[in-house]
């Protein structure tokens, strides 16, 4: 397998920065790994990391519609007074198995956003290409994200995703893969403890079997006192699941705090197969 990567600073928030292009080399089929990932730039004074990090991949070297979109791991991490120094967490690379059939010569371009604050960094994309051929699934990849909810043990949106339609028998049958997770803020979360524990359900149209889907989001803890440092680490889950799905539908996604209000962003995404 032959594999290629890139790299670029972080920049604004919510809004898509070039990665950087990967021509797709010779010999190589199909796209089999799409691995991402940021890592923050913490320095040494009173300052927050706040990190939701997303990527997409588009371009004339990805024979299957697109952009697809992938949720990277997340951080928060809260230094509090000038000059100290505590534990600064690298969110761990997020490892994505796909099966996209890519066209030799081809460009695919790859961007990545921060959701809700900009920070000093790099973010990191390397893509594992094969020489067979790609099945005739569907690969599909896409996210919702909201502000975490206001309240606790309330059901909240964070918002709808349609199910993919491409007919033929290339439309997506299933979701294979979730990532999802609330990254705490720290800024609003100074002088005081926050106990993250939050869940997601899917219902609607797109969900094509009867019953619930409940999917348990990231369990976490954060203390920042007025002096110190506090950090949330590894706040996004992956579960690998097999929930069918029907073309064209809406899915809601939506999400409940058990115990503590935790100010921040939730991120669900999805992979379709």
């Amino acid at each position: 397998m032959q594999s290629e990567s890139v790299q670029a600073a972080t920049g604004a928030a919510n809004v898509w920065i070039a990665t950087g292009n990967i021509v797709v080399p010779a010999g190589v089929a199909s796209l089999k790994k799409v691995i991402v990932g940021v890592a923050p730039d913490p320095g040494f004074v009173a300052a927050t990391i706040h990190l939701v990090p997303v990527f997409r991949l588009l371009g004339s070297g990805l024979l299957e519609q697109n952009p697809h979109q992938y949720v990277a791991q997340g951080v928060d991490k809260a230094t509090i007074a000038a000059g100290l120094v505590g534990i600064y967490p690298e969110p761990a690379l997020q490892v994505f198995d796909v099966d996209i059939p890519v066209q030799t010569g081809g460009v695919i371009e790859v961007q990545h956003m921060n959701i809700a604050e900009a920070f000093v960094g790099i973010a990191r994309c390397e893509l594992v290409f094969s020489a067979e051929a790609a099945g005739a699934g569907n690969n599909m990849s896409d996210y919702v994200t909201a502000v975490a909810p206001a309240a606790a043990a309330v059901w909240v949106a964070v918002g709808n995703l349609t199910v993919p339609t491409l007919g033929a028998g290339a439309s997506p049958k299933r979701i294979k893969r979730i990532d999802c997770g609330v990254v705490p803020d720290g800024v609003a979360a100074i002088g005081t403890s926050i106990m993250v524990s939050s869940r997601f359900r899917l219902t609607g149209s797109g969900v094509a079997e009867g019953g619930n889907h409940h999917i348990l989001g990231n369990q976490n803890v954060q203390a920042c006192v007025v002096a110190g440092e506090g950090y949330s680490d590894r706040c996004i889950i992956t579960h690998i699941v097999d929930i069918p799905v029907n073309a064209g539908g809406i899915i809601l996604v939506e999400q409940i705090n058990d115990g503590d209000i935790q100010p921040g962003d939730s991120v669900f995404g999805v992979q379709y197969a």
